[in-house]
């Protein structure tokens, strides 16, 4: 088995980051730990913008946390999605750790197949440097639907 992200999952965060004009982006997908019964969030795909740097986004990839653990979690738990900025007040303790630093503003959606949360579809800062919008929560939230249902169609690992 290899560690490589599933080629659909990498699409889809690469277009939300593209789309968005967001400096980075990943899916966490819901996966079990080895305690039966109880699972964790992992970083399961992850893209910069075209001028990011992409050893930052795999060096994301299988980066695990703890349910309960940042947006990601908390948009999982609640079925809705979240904007954030700094100025909010909110900071997103996964995903500063994961960056070695704190978002400026973010936006988390789940990943949803049928009615149930599987995953978390998170973009931080725009190269712009304002916040994300409307139309970036909707785009977010249409690739984190087709998102889900690719997360629940099977292994979360695909060829190298």
């Amino acid at each position: 088995m290899t560690t490589a992200p599933r080629p659909l999952l990498q699409t889809i965060i690469s277009l939300a980051v593209e789309a968005t004009g967001a400096r980075i982006g990943w899916l966490a997908a819901v996966v079990p730990t080895a305690e039966p019964g109880t699972s964790e969030l992992a970083v399961v795909a992850a893209a910069t913008a075209p001028a990011g740097d992409p050893a930052l986004a795999a060096g994301l990839l299988w980066q695990r946390a703890p349910i309960g653990a940042g947006t990601a979690s908390l948009v999982i738990q609640s079925g809705q999605p979240v904007a954030l900025s700094q100025q909010s007040g909110s900071a997103d303790v996964w995903a500063t750790s994961l960056l070695g630093r704190a978002p400026g503003t973010l936006v988390c959606v789940p990943c949803l197949s049928g009615e149930h949360a599987v995953g978390a579809l998170e973009l931080v800062d725009r190269d712009d440097g304002v916040p994300f919008g409307f139309d970036d929560v909707e785009l977010a939230t249409l690739l984190g639907l087709v998102a889900g249902e690719a997360i629940a169609e099977g292994p979360l690992v695909g060829p190298a």
